[in-house]
């Protein structure tokens, strides 16, 4: 489907050749939805399965919805992700586009910019009292944004993030939330999915657009889910740490043994074989990086020398 005309109010669009252009007909139906919602002046929540293009849609309603908006993605590799797309893709220039990380801090252009950072940049300059006098903090506070687009969405009710939420909703026209899983499990109880969300979500807004992997699926969007387990025991020296652990550092342990990280090897070379494409999650992004850098080996090579990638 090709992506809906812009109104004569919207200077910034895709590229002629940038493949967000067009656009599937879920994709169209969550920008029509949602911004039907955001034109109303209340806040949305949109929930759309991982590879449904959520990126492409937060960005589309951004265009449409003014010239001052503020991206928050969970890490920084949402942050690096979401900038090239605006940079790459649109004609938003670099001076109109603010990056803010540890390691950059871009100044913010006062009558066009599309600001992004994490939960956690926007938490440590509103709440702590380390980023309260910095460039980027007189900003945010002395703005008033057209549109707050909330990546990840699940996590704005984390409790280290909530206060800097709470506060950026007070500069805000309109909120606008992405996620593929709107759930927080600490907060979990018996009760109805739609229970939950009002409950734990209901003070940010309300879920105004939602489709399934399954209804995915059936439009032929989305690959078709199967789930398998492949069992990875740990070597030695990941048993005796695993046994030692506790909490939060028993789960890591467990995530990025060497046995575990070279079955993801395998599997991811098998599928690249015949020209499969897909996604890997993972929760440890710098292990998983550092251990998948290296050339594919064979299966046996890894099988007698699970310390070896």
């Amino acid at each position: 489907m090709q992506a809906t005309t812009p109104n004569q109010n919207v200077s910034i669009w895709w590229k002629e050749d940038s493949k967000f252009l067009s656009k599937s007909e879920v994709q169209a139906a969550a920008v029509q939805t949602l911004g039907a919602a955001l034109t109303n002046g209340s806040s949305a929540i949109g929930v759309l399965p991982c590879g449904s293009g959520k990126s492409a849609v937060m960005a589309e309603l951004a265009f449409l919805f003014g010239t001052m908006c503020l991206f928050l993605t969970y890490e920084k590799v949402g942050v690096a992700q979401l900038t090239e797309m605006l940079l790459s893709h649109t004609t938003l220039t670099a001076k109109e586009v603010c990056c803010v990380t540890s390691a950059s801090k871009v100044k913010p252009n006062p009558r066009r910019c599309y600001l992004v950072m994490s939960y956690a940049m926007l938490s440590s300059i509103i709440v702590s009292k380390r980023g309260r006098n910095s460039t980027i903090a007189e900003f945010i506070k002395g703005t008033s944004f057209d549109l707050v687009v909330c990546d990840e969405c699940h996590h704005i009710c984390a409790e280290t993030y909530a206060p800097a939420i709470e506060y950026i909703k007070t500069k805000t026209r309109r909120c606008l939330g992405m996620t593929a899983t709107l759930f927080r499990s600490e907060c979990a109880q018996v009760e109805s999915r739609k229970a939950h969300e009002q409950r734990v979500f209901g003070w940010f807004g309300r879920v105004k657009f939602r489709k399934t992997s399954a209804e995915l699926e059936q439009l032929g969007l989305v690959a078709k889910t199967r789930r398998r387990v492949v069992s990875t025991p740990f070597v030695r020296e990941f048993a005796l740490a695993y046994e030692q652990a506790e909490g939060s550092m028993r789960t890591n342990v467990q995530a990025v043994h060497p046995g575990k990280l070279n079955a993801l090897i395998q599997i991811v070379a098998m599928h690249s074989a015949v020209g499969h494409m897909g996604i890997v999650f993972a929760n440890h992004l710098f292990a998983s990086k550092e251990r998948l850098r290296p050339s594919i080996q064979p299966i046996s090579q890894c099988a007698t020398n699970p310390h070896k990638p």
